[in-house]
């Protein structure tokens, strides 16, 4: 939650960061208190045949579709309201055929033949809750299979730490998640064999809270009646 979440001036307890998944799993809740950020949703597997498997897996951002001949449907984002759903893979034109990217904090993930953006994830927020401005939650990439050097994207991962999907043209592998910012990685690919995915990035628990204020309006004693220049 961004505001408005009171805590209180005792020892802070009962806080669990969720782990990033790995391979085909969703990744895990981070809780605090009474507030629960659900775990990303995992992408589909593109190695199961055509076939519901082949859809990504609803979570806090839905994971992306695999890529399929008879397209792939993104996972929703569930609950509503905390991130975006994934997109959706296929064997689109010019022979894209790439998983969907994955859904991030800020954006839904791109289909695989959404124009010159597609299998990228989906954008994360950014926060101040710590000082600094960060972003976080970005979503992962979809894995690339095809061969074409033009159909090439190796930075598919969304801003904010999101993954970048494997990609066949350039041999690379898919990369994970930003480590604590609930970011998702990268989808794997297919060269003649099953290219892995990149795991998720883990959560992160962020508190800040008022430790001591001025009060507005309060007496002020005048220490000096000397007039400088």
């Amino acid at each position: 939650t961004a505001t408005g979440f009171a805590v209180a001036a005792t020892t802070i307890s009962g806080i669990t960061v969720g782990a990033g998944g790995a391979a085909s799993t969703d990744g895990d809740d981070s809780v605090f208190s009474t507030i629960t950020s659900a775990g990303g949703g995992a992408g589909g597997d593109g190695a199961s045949g055509a076939g519901p498997a082949n859809d990504g897996n609803p979570g806090g951002s839905g994971g992306g579709g695999a890529g399929h001949p008879s397209g792939t449907a993104g996972g929703a984002a569930s609950p509503a309201g905390q991130g975006y759903a994934g997109g959706g893979g296929g064997y689109g034109v010019s022979f894209h055929y790439s998983g969907g990217g994955g859904g991030g904090s800020g954006q839904a993930g791109f289909d695989s033949d959404a124009a010159t953006n597609w299998a990228k994830g989906g954008y994360g927020l950014s926060s101040s809750i710590d000082g600094a401005s960060t972003q976080r939650g970005g979503g992962g990439g979809g894995g690339h299979s095809n061969g074409i050097s033009g159909d090439s994207d190796t930075s598919s991962g969304g801003a904010g730490g999101g993954g970048n999907g494997g990609d066949r043209y350039t041999d690379s592998a898919a990369t994970a998640g930003t480590a604590n910012t609930g970011s998702g990685g990268g989808g794997g690919y297919y060269n003649g064999s099953s290219q892995p995915p990149g795991a998720g990035g883990s959560g992160i628990v962020i508190i800040r809270r008022l430790t001591s204020a001025t009060t507005a309006g309060g007496d002020l004693t005048l220490q000096s009646t000397d007039v400088t220049a």
